[in-house]
């Protein structure tokens, strides 16, 4: 499945977490179908005719676009936006960079992070560079010495003697 969404250029839908990697996603597939320029922030409509006629059709295309990338259970937060622009703005304020719920629950599920003990090492770190990623993403970055110090913790009792 992963590999047809490939070919036809699909993003997972967002299903509440990772939102930084979804919306950096949203961001690129947006740029590739030529819809990016309605969406960001320094971004104005056109005044009037034809050119605002075109600028509209762009904007419901991105605006289906990111909508169609939210799962079922996250399009009533977004029910009453009616520009892309908008909906991306409120997306960002409830998950994205100013979301101190996001916040806070990267920190725990980084410092709550436990490899298996079956597991494989590069999919543990993976899942912990990742998370590092998200906290840098919203501007909460985490010491180079915490990091080392959380990995150590986050290993079972076979690598203790790392």
């Amino acid at each position: 499945l992963y590999k047809i969404m490939e070919k036809l250029n699909l993003i997972e839908k967002f299903e509440g977490q990772d939102f930084h990697t979804w919306q950096l996603q949203m961001q690129l597939h947006l740029i590739e179908k030529d819809l990016w320029d309605v969406v960001k922030s320094n971004s104005t409509p056109p005044t009037g005719g034809n050119e605002l006629a075109k600028w509209n059709a762009k904007d419901q295309r991105a605006l289906g676009t990111i909508g169609l990338g939210l799962s079922k259970a996250y399009l009533h937060h977004v029910d009453f936006t009616k520009s892309a622009k908008e909906i991306w703005e409120s997306l960002n304020k409830l998950f994205g960079s100013e979301a101190e719920m996001a916040k806070t629950t990267l920190k725990q599920r980084l410092y709550g992070l436990k490899m298996e003990e079956n597991s494989k090492m590069a999919d543990h770190i993976s899942k912990f560079r990742s998370l590092l990623n998200q906290l840098a993403g919203i501007k909460e970055h985490v010491k180079d010495d915490d990091a080392k110090a959380i990995l150590l913790n986050s290993m079972p009792k076979s690598y203790s003697n790392i």
